[in-house]
């Protein structure tokens, strides 16, 4: 495992650990590591040693054979990563949803036929309750895209709660 596939699992093992209900402490101790570098790896301050990360995919119960992220879809994944690390944590997690909820509405926008982004100007502002945008139309493009997708606006949320809540 080279350098980069291990810098790829960071997030994907808080991921599994969040989803499992396991707390840093417990993660580590089934894999015979510390909190503080499972921390590192899931931050992605550090990639970690192949045999850390190989211990941490076996105690999780994940499969290796998971795709890595396509390269410019990485790029872009650390740079929300960077700008999430810039907010203060008290706002990450209603930050983390609206990012969500605006990849979800541009992704069904595109699914029906619209031109990827152009219908941003109608996402529900940050401060407001979802069935306002910010062009004060009363429609909500977030539900039309998580129908699009088989999802309701409240699995989208409860997905990103779950991607930005604390261990």
């Amino acid at each position: 495992m080279d350098r980069n596939e291990r810098a790829a699992w960071g997030p994907r093992i808080r991921l599994a650990r969040v989803r499992a209900g396991m707390r840093q402490e417990e993660l580590a101790a089934k894999a015979g590591t510390t909190t503080r570098t499972l921390g590192s790896i899931e931050r992605g301050d550090s990639v970690g040693q192949a045999s850390v990360i190989g211990k941490l995919i076996d105690a999780l119960g994940l499969e290796t054979s998971q795709p890595a992220l396509d390269p410019e879809v990485e790029v872009l994944v650390a740079m929300i990563g960077e700008l999430l690390q810039q907010t203060p944590a008290e706002a990450r997690p209603g930050v983390a949803r609206e990012i969500v909820l605006l990849l979800t509405t541009a992704l069904g926008a595109a699914h029906q036929g619209d031109t990827p982004g152009a219908s941003i100007h109608q996402f529900p502002a940050i401060s407001g309750t979802g069935s306002e945008t910010s062009d004060g139309a009363d429609t909500d493009r977030t539900q039309e895209a998580a129908d699009a997708h088989h999802a309701t606006r409240e699995d989208i949320e409860r997905e990103a709660i779950e991607l930005t809540e604390e261990p």
